[in-house]
């Protein structure tokens, strides 16, 4: 294949007085391209539309211009030896619009110009002004390495300057399920679609530089961003976002990693200060999965959190997969009519408690194998306190809390205390010594699900019940320890693996070394002892033969040095050999430890 030559020495086509024109040649293609190509031509779309039988109702415009040259080894550019490349030239698009009614295309594309300059280093992308559907983007930057790129598939590198009034990336992706007002809430019921996974290219090195006035994703509406992102190795990694959302403010670390066609793997840093609760769980699928009553409150809400998931081929989390911790400020919350309170106040009727008011509350969670566990914490209700224990919420919406509520006598009225009596009164009925003082301890259990909970209330039984609840938290905790061990173990296992590979391949290949130096070592010996031997033979007298038995060992010895020193280099590069394999398989190990 590498003396295949391509020669086009010339193609000319002309699509209704828009003339085209290429040569092209290129030698060695396998071992270092030699290219020499040409292309020049002006093309209005417009026409194109004459010639080839588009749809009617597909609406296609614009003007489309490139001079180009190319001309020398791919190899000058791989070593950066750009002098001796020649690449000019220019491509320009002007006013390229493409519209269709039949809504396939899901958004009208706007082309208002893109003009690019070649030079054997780089392209210059001086602008890019584009709109798709109601996005705009302008971009200008600088990308590196185009032509190996593009002759031999080598990494592309760049750096990508972006500014844009409105950017709705579920436009770019989505083909249904359009995310506005009206289908919010089907889209939040139905998350099916037929969105693909976004797939990262695994050639690509670009950094993008972004100033977005809005940027809007699945739910989550930003103003004001400012973005520094990378892509490479397959991998987008978020440097640093931050933007406005609603009252407050967001900032965001991460990256997003495409693993293959159906799994993706995104791990996410968020730090989200003063929005209301109700805007946490409409712009956040996890809070409104996981913590929904967080939606009935009214409050203000500081978050810290840390994030990692697979994604699926809808792009959707895959619930069960997701690992998070972190931890929510809450302050100025206003609770009515919660279903739990409810439930708590109709039994132990302390009507005080109907409206709820708590300055600040601070909750620390997290999230494995599907269920959201919570640290116990503690909060004031004017002269009330309450204790809530260690915790968890399951995906299913199953509850499992217990709490201790410590109600002063002095708020409590007739029917409330009669009730508590009455309580105190069915544990001293089993041995116990209960009486009523000046606060009374009620013990609070939660079951039920999120949309119907349960509450049952009794006296000194949070310890049996807490301790219920902790034996499960422990369980979970347990069971994340035990994973991240075989997590290291499994990774130590593959990386000894590996190694073991580089070392038996290495004492292979040291080993083949070592037994053709044998086999030459035997040979050079060989023909020695047989010239040798010749030359003895040769003597016509005793005395010459003594004289040509110094000259046979001469060359008998020095063959046999040759030999030697051959031999210890040989196995001095076999060494070599087997101790970078080592080398490679003791740095993978040592990563895995990591």
């Amino acid at each position: 294949m590498n003396n295949t030559t391509i020669n086009v020495s010339k193609l000319h086509l002309e699509i209704i007085k828009n003339p085209f024109d290429l040569t092209a040649f290129i030698a060695t293609p396998i071992s270092d391209p030699n290219i020499k190509l040409t292309m020049n031509g002006k093309i209005n779309l417009a026409d194109i539309k004459k010639v080839y039988p588009f749809d009617d109702n597909i609406d296609l415009q614009g003007i489309f211009s490139m001079n180009l040259a190319l001309k020398g080894l791919l190899s000058y550019i791989e070593k950066e030896e750009y002098q001796k490349f020649e690449a000019k030239g220019n491509l320009n698009i002007k006013d390229v619009v493409l519209k269709q009614d039949n809504a396939q295309l899901k958004n009208d594309i706007e082309i208002t110009e893109v003009n690019l300059d070649f030079t054997p280093a780089y392209a210059q992308l001086s602008k890019c002004d584009a709109n798709i559907g109601k996005n705009d983007v302008h971009i200008y930057g600088k990308i590196e390495n185009y032509i190996p790129y593009i002759f031999s598939n080598a990494l592309l590198k760049g750096n990508i300057n972006l500014t844009s009034n409105y950017i709705n990336i579920n436009d770019l992706y989505s083909s249904e399920n359009e995310s506005s007002p009206e289908n919010d809430q089907e889209n939040q019921e139905n998350e099916e679609s037929t969105t693909a996974l976004i797939q990262v290219p695994d050639n690509l090195n670009i950094n993008i530089n972004a100033n977005i006035k809005e940027l809007i994703y699945d739910r989550i509406n930003m103003k004001n961003t400012i973005l520094t992102c990378g892509i490479k190795d397959k991998t987008l990694s978020i440097n640093e976002l931050k933007a406005d959302i609603f009252t407050g403010t967001i900032g965001i670390k991460g990256f997003y990693a495409s693993k293959n066609a159906l799994q993706s793997l995104a791990n996410i840093n968020l730090d989200i200060n003063n929005i209301s609760t109700k805007e946490l769980c409409k712009s956040f699928t996890i809070f409104d999965k996981f913590m929904p009553i967080l939606s009935k409150l009214n409050s203000n809400v500081v978050v810290k959190l840390a994030l990692e998931t697979t994604l699926n081929e809808t792009m959707s989390p895959d619930y069960n997969s997701i690992n998070s911790n972190g931890k929510l400020l809450l302050t100025n919350i206003d609770i009515q009519n919660l279903d739990i309170v409810n439930q708590v106040i109709e039994q132990i009727k302390v009507d005080k408690l109907k409206t709820i008011k708590i300055k600040d509350l601070a909750l620390a969670y997290t999230i494995k194998n599907g269920q959201l566990l919570t640290q116990a914490f503690d909060f004031d209700i004017d002269k009330t306190k309450v204790n809530v224990e260690d915790g968890y919420v399951g995906l299913d919406k199953s509850l499992h809390y217990t709490a201790v509520v410590k109600i002063p006598t002095s708020i409590m009225g007739k029917q409330a205390i009669d009730y508590a009596q009455g309580l105190i009164n069915q544990v001293n009925a089993k041995g116990a010594s209960l009486s009523m003082g000046n606060t009374v301890d009620f013990a609070v259990n939660i079951g039920g699900t999120i949309d119907k909970p349960k509450v049952s209330i009794g006296m000194n039984k949070a310890r049996s019940i807490k301790e219920n609840v902790s034996e499960k938290i422990e369980e979970v905790k347990q069971e994340v320890v035990e994973q991240a061990k075989n997590t290291v173990n499994k990774a130590l296992e593959e990386a000894q693996i590996q190694a073991n590979k580089l070392l038996n391949a290495a004492q292979q290949q040291a080993d083949a070394l070592v037994k053709a130096q044998k086999n030459a070592n035997d040979k050079i010996l060989s023909e020695a002892k047989a010239k040798a031997d010749k030359i003895i033979a040769e003597a016509k007298n005793p005395i010459e033969k003594i004289a040509k038995q110094k000259t046979a060992d001469v060359i008998l010895k020095q063959a046999q040095q040759k030999a030697d020193e051959q031999t210890a280099a040989t196995q001095k590069k076999a060494n070599q050999i087997i101790a970078e394999a080592k080398a490679k398989g003791d740095e993978l190990i040592n990563k895995a430890k990591q």
